[in-house]
Protein backbone atom coordinates (compact mmCIF):
# COMPACT_ATOMS: atom_id res chain seq x y z
CA UNK A 1 0.00 0.00 0.00
CA UNK A 2 1.55 3.67 -0.83
CA UNK A 3 1.81 6.10 1.65
CA UNK A 4 -0.53 8.23 0.56
CA UNK A 5 -3.24 5.41 0.63
CA UNK A 6 -2.31 4.59 4.26
CA UNK A 7 -2.31 8.17 5.50
CA UNK A 8 -6.01 8.77 3.83
CA UNK A 9 -6.96 5.38 5.74
CA UNK A 10 -5.62 6.98 9.19
CA UNK A 11 -7.13 10.24 8.45
CA UNK A 12 -10.08 9.04 7.53
CA UNK A 13 -10.72 7.36 11.12
CA UNK A 14 -10.08 10.53 12.66
CA UNK A 15 -12.93 12.41 10.02
CA UNK A 16 -10.96 13.80 7.33
CA UNK A 17 -9.69 12.57 3.38
CA UNK A 18 -7.10 13.52 1.30
CA UNK A 19 -7.94 12.31 -2.18
CA UNK A 20 -8.52 12.99 -5.72
CA UNK A 21 -11.37 13.01 -8.01
CA UNK A 22 -10.61 10.17 -10.12
CA UNK A 23 -8.13 11.12 -12.47
CA UNK A 24 -5.81 8.98 -14.73
CA UNK A 25 -2.35 8.13 -14.53
CA UNK A 26 -0.40 11.19 -16.23
CA UNK A 27 2.56 8.71 -17.33
CA UNK A 28 3.91 5.25 -15.78
CA UNK A 29 1.82 3.11 -13.25
CA UNK A 30 -1.37 4.19 -11.64
CA UNK A 31 -1.17 3.93 -7.65
CA UNK A 32 -4.44 1.86 -5.99
CA UNK A 33 -7.07 4.24 -5.48
CA UNK A 34 -8.28 5.33 -2.44
CA UNK A 35 -11.70 5.98 -0.72
CA UNK A 36 -12.73 9.11 0.51
CA UNK A 37 -15.33 9.70 3.07
CA UNK A 38 -17.58 10.62 -0.11
CA UNK A 39 -16.87 7.17 -1.78
CA UNK A 40 -15.29 9.14 -4.52
CA UNK A 41 -11.41 7.72 -5.60
CA UNK A 42 -8.62 8.69 -5.95
CA UNK A 43 -5.69 7.64 -8.84
CA UNK A 44 -2.07 9.09 -9.33
CA UNK A 45 -2.20 12.11 -12.04
CA UNK A 46 1.27 11.41 -12.54
CA UNK A 47 4.62 9.95 -11.94
CA UNK A 48 4.66 7.01 -9.87
CA UNK A 49 3.28 4.79 -7.17
CA UNK A 50 3.94 5.81 -4.13
CA UNK A 51 5.61 2.04 -2.61
CA UNK A 52 5.89 1.74 0.91
CA UNK A 53 9.83 3.40 1.19
CA UNK A 54 11.42 2.78 4.30
CA UNK A 55 13.37 6.35 5.03
CA UNK A 56 17.36 6.38 4.66
CA UNK A 57 18.03 8.47 7.11
CA UNK A 58 21.85 8.69 5.48
CA UNK A 59 20.55 10.92 2.83
CA UNK A 60 22.21 14.21 1.88
CA UNK A 61 19.46 16.81 2.19
CA UNK A 62 20.46 19.89 -0.42
CA UNK A 63 21.62 22.96 2.15
CA UNK A 64 18.73 24.85 1.34
CA UNK A 65 17.85 25.46 4.26
CA UNK A 66 20.06 25.29 7.68
CA UNK A 67 17.52 24.13 9.86
CA UNK A 68 18.56 22.14 13.46
CA UNK A 69 17.12 19.08 14.45
CA UNK A 70 14.63 20.14 16.87
CA UNK A 71 13.42 16.52 18.55
CA UNK A 72 13.37 13.43 16.70
CA UNK A 73 9.63 13.74 15.62
CA UNK A 74 7.10 16.84 15.01
CA UNK A 75 3.56 16.60 17.35
CA UNK A 76 1.01 14.22 16.42
CA UNK A 77 -2.03 16.92 16.58
CA UNK A 78 -2.87 19.30 14.78
CA UNK A 79 -3.13 21.82 17.82
CA UNK A 80 0.34 21.27 18.15
CA UNK A 81 1.47 21.47 14.71
CA UNK A 82 -1.12 24.57 13.45
CA UNK A 83 1.55 26.88 15.23
CA UNK A 84 4.52 25.61 13.58
CA UNK A 85 3.84 24.90 9.75
CA UNK A 86 0.89 27.80 9.27
CA UNK A 87 4.02 30.61 9.28
CA UNK A 88 5.67 28.31 6.13
CA UNK A 89 2.44 28.91 3.97
CA UNK A 90 1.19 32.26 5.13
CA UNK A 91 3.73 34.06 2.48
CA UNK A 92 2.21 32.19 0.00
CA UNK A 93 -1.46 33.20 0.92
CA UNK A 94 -2.24 29.80 2.62
CA UNK A 95 -2.92 28.04 5.91
CA UNK A 96 -2.92 24.97 7.37
CA UNK A 97 -6.40 23.61 7.68
CA UNK A 98 -5.47 19.72 8.67
CA UNK A 99 -2.20 18.26 9.70
CA UNK A 100 -1.07 14.67 11.65
CA UNK A 101 1.43 12.34 12.58
CA UNK A 102 0.65 8.79 11.38
CA UNK A 103 1.93 5.41 11.82
CA UNK A 104 1.52 4.17 8.33
CA UNK A 105 1.56 0.44 9.93
CA UNK A 106 -1.33 0.69 12.06
CA UNK A 107 -2.98 3.76 10.15
CA UNK A 108 -3.39 6.31 13.15
CA UNK A 109 -2.49 8.99 14.78
CA UNK A 110 0.21 8.88 16.97
CA UNK A 111 3.30 10.33 18.57
CA UNK A 112 5.08 7.56 17.03
CA UNK A 113 4.02 8.17 13.65
CA UNK A 114 6.83 8.55 11.40
CA UNK A 115 4.54 10.42 8.60
CA UNK A 116 3.24 13.82 8.61
CA UNK A 117 0.13 14.81 6.84
CA UNK A 118 -0.40 18.52 6.00
CA UNK A 119 -3.45 20.56 4.76
CA UNK A 120 -3.52 23.90 3.35
CA UNK A 121 -6.30 26.26 1.83
CA UNK A 122 -5.95 29.23 0.45
CA UNK A 123 -7.12 32.37 1.26
CA UNK A 124 -9.65 33.27 -1.64
CA UNK A 125 -11.06 31.06 -4.41
CA UNK A 126 -7.94 30.06 -7.41
CA UNK A 127 -8.59 28.60 -10.86
CA UNK A 128 -6.91 25.19 -12.13
CA UNK A 129 -3.72 26.59 -13.23
CA UNK A 130 -3.25 28.28 -10.01
CA UNK A 131 -3.59 25.63 -8.05
CA UNK A 132 -0.81 23.82 -11.00
CA UNK A 133 1.59 26.48 -10.44
CA UNK A 134 1.29 26.79 -6.45
CA UNK A 135 2.12 22.93 -6.11
CA UNK A 136 5.67 23.11 -6.41
CA UNK A 137 5.81 26.44 -4.44
CA UNK A 138 3.81 24.95 -0.89
CA UNK A 139 5.63 21.38 -1.45
CA UNK A 140 8.89 24.01 -1.38
CA UNK A 141 7.78 25.90 1.41
CA UNK A 142 8.19 22.42 3.95
CA UNK A 143 10.98 20.77 2.16
CA UNK A 144 13.63 19.64 2.82
CA UNK A 145 13.04 21.19 6.24
CA UNK A 146 10.81 18.76 7.75
CA UNK A 147 12.91 16.11 7.01
CA UNK A 148 16.31 18.32 8.62
CA UNK A 149 14.01 19.73 11.54
CA UNK A 150 12.55 16.14 12.72
CA UNK A 151 15.17 13.51 12.29
CA UNK A 152 13.22 10.67 13.01
CA UNK A 153 10.65 11.51 9.76
CA UNK A 154 10.45 9.02 7.04
CA UNK A 155 7.93 10.88 5.01
CA UNK A 156 5.65 13.53 4.46
CA UNK A 157 2.68 14.68 2.63
CA UNK A 158 1.19 18.03 1.63
CA UNK A 159 -2.45 18.66 -0.30
CA UNK A 160 -4.12 21.91 -1.21
CA UNK A 161 -7.78 21.67 -0.41
CA UNK A 162 -10.54 23.83 -1.98
CA UNK A 163 -11.01 27.04 -0.70
CA UNK A 164 -13.63 27.32 1.45
CA UNK A 165 -13.08 23.38 3.10
CA UNK A 166 -14.65 23.13 6.49
CA UNK A 167 -14.69 19.98 8.94
CA UNK A 168 -17.99 19.54 7.42
CA UNK A 169 -16.59 19.44 3.70
CA UNK A 170 -16.55 16.51 2.12
CA UNK A 171 -14.68 18.00 -1.38
CA UNK A 172 -11.61 16.15 -2.07
CA UNK A 173 -8.41 17.44 -2.31
CA UNK A 174 -7.07 19.51 -5.83
CA UNK A 175 -3.34 18.13 -5.95
CA UNK A 176 -1.09 15.76 -3.23
CA UNK A 177 2.33 15.29 -3.36
CA UNK A 178 3.81 12.47 -1.55
CA UNK A 179 7.08 12.39 -0.40
CA UNK A 180 9.93 9.91 1.58
CA UNK A 181 13.46 10.93 3.05
CA UNK A 182 15.07 8.72 0.32
CA UNK A 183 13.59 10.89 -2.40
CA UNK A 184 13.78 14.77 -1.02
CA UNK A 185 17.68 15.01 -1.91
CA UNK A 186 16.74 14.30 -5.90
CA UNK A 187 15.54 17.71 -6.06
CA UNK A 188 16.82 21.34 -5.15
CA UNK A 189 13.95 22.99 -3.39
CA UNK A 190 15.14 26.29 -3.56
CA UNK A 191 13.70 27.17 -7.71
CA UNK A 192 11.81 24.02 -7.86
CA UNK A 193 9.60 23.74 -10.48
CA UNK A 194 6.23 21.25 -11.48
CA UNK A 195 8.04 20.12 -13.94
CA UNK A 196 10.70 19.16 -11.59
CA UNK A 197 8.79 17.00 -9.44
CA UNK A 198 6.93 15.29 -12.47
CA UNK A 199 10.44 14.36 -13.74
CA UNK A 200 11.81 13.24 -10.48
CA UNK A 201 8.69 11.55 -9.57
CA UNK A 202 8.80 9.43 -12.89
CA UNK A 203 12.19 7.41 -11.77
CA UNK A 204 11.49 7.82 -8.03
CA UNK A 205 8.84 5.61 -6.43
CA UNK A 206 9.49 7.75 -3.19
CA UNK A 207 7.80 10.73 -5.05
CA UNK A 208 4.26 10.78 -6.07
CA UNK A 209 2.23 13.40 -7.29
CA UNK A 210 -1.45 14.04 -7.54
CA UNK A 211 -3.94 15.94 -9.04
CA UNK A 212 -7.30 16.20 -10.35
CA UNK A 213 -8.23 16.40 -13.97
CA UNK A 214 -9.26 20.46 -14.05
CA UNK A 215 -5.35 20.37 -12.92
CA UNK A 216 -4.11 18.34 -15.06
CA UNK A 217 -5.85 19.80 -18.06
CA UNK A 218 -4.20 23.06 -17.85
CA UNK A 219 -1.92 24.80 -19.84
CA UNK A 220 1.14 24.64 -16.88
CA UNK A 221 0.35 21.04 -16.61
CA UNK A 222 0.55 20.48 -19.81
CA UNK A 223 3.79 22.66 -20.13
CA UNK A 224 5.36 20.90 -17.07
CA UNK A 225 4.51 17.24 -18.55
CA UNK A 226 6.58 18.61 -22.11
CA UNK A 227 9.45 20.22 -19.77
CA UNK A 228 9.63 16.86 -17.88
CA UNK A 229 10.45 15.25 -21.20
CA UNK A 230 7.62 13.04 -20.57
Amino acid sequence: MSRIAASLIALMLVTTACAGDGGVAASTGTPPTVAATTSSTSTSTSTSGGGGTTADTSTTLPPTTAVEPTAPLPPPTFEELKPLLDPLVAPLGMAVTRASLIELENFTVTADGTHLAVYVVADRERDPDEFARALASVAAVFLPEVFQRWPGLESFDVCQEPFGWDEESTAPSITILDISRSAVGAIDWTDAELSDLIAAGATDDGLTIFADAEVRSTETWDQAITDAGL
